[in-house]
């Protein structure tokens, strides 16, 4: 019975985990030019790390992104 109790406990925590992580997500697409765009998405505990880790994911977006549209 104990063991039952415990596994139900360890599967309420990672169910919890899953519902309070946020997802970030890098978006690239194509027009029918054949150009290259792209958009981030980053959420963080304040608006300043947010922005630090936006700027840092979006400029290596934009070298990757600056490549593929030579």
């Amino acid at each position: 019975m104990l063991m039952r109790f415990l596994h139900l406990e360890i599967n309420m925590e990672s169910t919890q985990k899953i519902i309070t992580e946020k997802p970030h997500s890098v978006e690239i697409s194509v027009n029918a030019k054949g150009q290259y765009s792209g958009k981030v998405k980053v959420y963080a505990e304040s608006i300043e790390k947010a922005m630090e880790l936006s700027l840092l994911k979006a400029k290596e977006l934009d070298i990757l992104i600056a490549g593929r549209n030579q």
